[in-house]
């Protein structure tokens, strides 16, 4: 297949078995976090204020939590990727969202929770940088 005059050709070798992670020691988990669009502009106002004055402490506040990544399409969904060292700590980092109070001038019928939750375990990753399987 030939790129097209701005399309970059990307090359992958196969994955091999020894490529997955099999060591449960060294596990990652990851969190996907499900809001369903549409949403207003008013619900993606409120939510990216929660998220950044309220919810981010919260998660931070969870040793465990490596990164958390919003991906947002073009009719307000949001797939939420949390990245844990365990699954404990996924849940610790719910806990701790949940835990939150509201802040002044939050209003709660703008911030309706999740439509679905779902909690993985990496089993394959490529890091460009380093060049390194897990």
């Amino acid at each position: 297949m030939s790129a097209g005059p701005n399309e970059s050709k990307l090359e992958f070798e196969s994955s091999t078995p020894s490529d997955f992670n099999t060591d449960k020691e060294n596990a990652m988990y990851v969190q996907l976090t499900y809001f369903d669009g549409p949403r207003t502009a008013a619900q993606l106002a409120a939510h990216d204020y929660a998220g950044e004055h309220r919810v981010a402490d919260a998660v931070k506040s969870v040793p465990g939590i490596v990164g958390t990544h919003v991906l947002r399409g073009p009719d307000g969904s949001d797939v939420i990727v949390s990245i844990g060292m365990t699954e404990q700590d996924l849940l610790d980092a719910q806990q701790a969202i949940m835990a939150t109070e509201l802040l002044p001038g939050e209003d709660p019928a703008l911030l309706t929770g999740p439509d679905r939750v779902e909690i993985r375990e990496v089993v394959y990753t490529w890091d460009r940088e380093k060049e390194a399987v897990r």
